[in-house]
């Protein structure tokens, strides 16, 4: 929001039975929230949501997880729409591995395998692109394809011999004229690899146990991490799990892990990771490196009648706000723990890596505004009630999100914060006519350069915080409502057709004039619009600083206001009905007698018209109301009103 934003007008009903106000909000109609947060787009089950969400800067692939279900709807038309949206550039790399991942994880095995060969097609082609080698957004594209395809659940279907050829046939004719760049061969061969792999082949061997002990003496990690995720045989996926685990153990730079090799096998097998346990190793010192994380600032959109706020953020050199995004804890956050010589990270879970870390499960965000996400990452609210909006403007220009490391308490990330300008706080009567509601409005000056509103109403209390740059800009009133319109008049009834003269007749009948039409009926007065409401007392206490006091009473007799609801139009009047059309005489006509002797008959005259109706009267308009009272009074340090009026 900002400067130029419809009013927010709030008309106030009778309370009900339970004392409670209903809120109407003004607002136009947009297809999908801008920005989208994680919260509203697991509210979404169209799939066009989901592409809406991941075509924000900052978009979490964590949001995938929980709107997968919303991708796996419509397999037939999500995942093409993804995919053609991530090659034209309208979804980051980052973004489109977790969540065709996700997709994948949920797709039966025969529309998982159909989308894993729309991938390895798309990957051929652009192994093949001849801008390839120089193009970074090319690589990190045709690099997010290959992580895709060849790490998605183990035990899927294998990509069909025919989509294989299909997919490799630009990148051989490639080869045999141009010729292929290092990039380009290096994918097509781990493609080959792969796709053997998923046969239980790896270089056109067959493969057994003794081939992934060849491997593991080669010191062919890649290898091994290929066949641990694509043979199809479940033994000898594990079989070349354990000889990776091993490998990586015998290489581990850490005298700890490489002493106790039995142990960290077992564990990183069973796990995924080599988890410490903080029960037996206790954390000595812990510290976060916030310059390696996002650098965002914090910006709160507030929803004032549904007394909410949007957490969203801003980034330097980007004009508009976005999602605000993870902050990823592993790597940045440095965990020193006993028996251990120098600190460890978050675990990377998944990746069989013996190296010792810290699990997620032992790390939290001690605030109500964030978690600890999947995979270690700080994810912030969306939105947060009003009073919690109100804590952030109290907490001064930065908020920090606290970390717990084992029960150890460590500095965690400072956010700049801002609060957007809300769009103006009208306060209306119920119905036509109606009195604006009293009100007591309590301003306070805060420390943060900030001005905190509590509107107290009839049975609705209401928080709003303004950026003092911000707040001669905004208002906050009472108002009457607007006067009922007076009714229009009717319209006057059409004047009717006079009748037709008879026309001659022989020998001697001559013909008869038309009749006169009928005057049309006068139209009906308007009615006259109702009164305006008048605006409705307020009181203002003013809590501020002395040294700011006279400032902030000054901007406040501005800011706030109480104004009387404009005077209803009156109707207008009802126009007059057209007259008649006089009836048309009879036609004349000649004669001839038995003698031959002929004379003729004259034609009727027709009648006349009728005449229009009168035009009925506008009705007058409504007065407008007159505005209420508006005091202020500022409040002594111990919270007591002063004099001030």
């Amino acid at each position: 929001m900002g400067p130029g934003l419809s009013p927010v007008v709030i008309a106030m009903s009778r309370p009900s039975s339970a004392g409670l106000v209903s809120l109407v909000l003004v607002a136009g109609c947009v297809s999908y929230p801008r920005p989208m947060t994680r919260e509203e787009l697991s509210a979404q089950r169209a799939p066009p949501a989901v592409l809406h969400y991941l075509g924000q800067p900052d978009a979490s692939p964590s949001a995938c997880e929980g709107a997968s279900e919303a991708l796996s709807e419509e397999p037939d038309v999500v995942g093409p729409a993804l995919l053609d949206a991530f090659l034209e550039g309208r979804i980051a790399p980052d973004l489109f591995a977790p969540c065709t991942a996700a997709l994948l994880r949920r797709l039966p095995r025969e529309r998982g395998r159909d989308l894993a060969e729309r991938l390895l097609l798309a990957e051929g082609r652009l192994a093949a692109d001849p801008g390839l080698e120089g193009d970074a957004a090319l690589r990190a594209r045709l690099a997010a394809l290959h992580s895709t395809l060849v790490e998605r659940p183990a035990g899927a279907l294998p990509l069909g011999e025919a989509a294989l050829e299909e997919a490799l046939a630009p990148a051989r004719k490639r080869q045999a004229g141009a010729g292929l760049g290092p990039v380009a061969l290096s994918r097509i061969s781990a493609l080959v690899e792969a796709a053997g792999l998923e046969r239980g082949r790896w270089r056109g061997e067959p493969v057994d146990a003794v081939l992934l002990d060849l491997l593991a003496r080669r010191a062919d990690a890649e290898a091994l991490r290929l066949a641990a995720l694509r043979l199809p045989d479940a033994t000898l996926r594990e079989a070349a799990a354990r000889r990776l685990v091993r490998l990586r153990i015998a290489t581990s730079p850490h005298a700890e892990v490489r002493g106790a090799p039995e142990a960290v096998e077992q564990a990183v097998i069973g796990t995924g990771t080599n988890a410490v346990s903080l029960a037996a190793r206790p954390v000595r010192a812990a510290r976060l490196e916030a310059a390696s994380l996002p650098q965002r600032g914090l910006l709160v959109r507030q929803d004032v009648p549904g007394q909410t706020a949007k957490l969203m953020g801003t980034a330097p050199g980007r004009p508009e706000p976005s999602v605000f995004p993870d902050l990823p804890l592993r790597g940045p956050l440095r965990v020193e723990v006993a028996g251990l010589p120098g600190p460890i990270t978050l675990c990377a879970e998944g990746t069989l890596d013996p190296t010792p870390c810290v699990a997620p499960g032992d790390v939290s965000v001690a605030s109500d505004l964030a978690r600890l996400g999947p995979g270690g990452a700080i994810q912030l609210a969306g939105w947060v009630w009003a009073p919690v909006a109100v804590g952030l403007a109290r907490a001064g220009a930065a908020v920090e999100l606290p970390l717990q490391v084992g029960g150890l308490p460590v500095a965690g990330p400072a956010l700049p914060v801002a609060f957007e300008r809300p769009a103006d706080l009208m306060l209306e009567g119920p119905s036509s006519g109606a009195d604006g509601p009293p009100l007591e409005i309590r301003a306070e000056r805060l420390p943060a350069g900030r001005l905190h509103y509590t509107v107290a109403a009839p049975g609705q209390l209401l928080e709003v915080v303004v950026e003092w740059p911000d707040a001669g800009g905004f208002r906050v009133v009472s108002r009457g409502a607007r006067g009922a319109s007076g009714h229009d008049g009717h319209s006057g009834s059409s004047g009717s057709s006079g009748s037709s003269g008879h026309s001659a007749s022989c020998p001697s009948f001559s013909a008869s004039d038309g009749g006169d039409g009928g005057n049309g009926g006068d139209g009906g007065d308007g009615g006259n619009g109702g009164d305006g409401g008048n605006g409705g007392d307020v009181l203002v206490l003013v809590a501020a600083p002395p040294h700011l006091a006279e400032e902030t009473l000054a901007l406040l007799r501005t800011a706030v206001a109480s104004e009387g609801g404009a005077g209803g139009r009156g109707g207008s009047g009802g126009s007059g009905g057209s007259g008649g059309r006089g009836g048309s005489g009879g036609s004349g006509t000649s004669c001839t007698d038995s003698r031959g002797h002929s004379h003729s008959l004259s034609s009727g005259r027709s009648g006349r018209d009728g005449s229009d109706g009168r035009r009925g009267s506008d009705g007058h308009s409504g007065r407008a109301g007159s505005p209420g009272r508006v005091r202020f009074e500022l409040l002594a340090a111990d919270g007591a009103a002063g004099p001030r009026s």
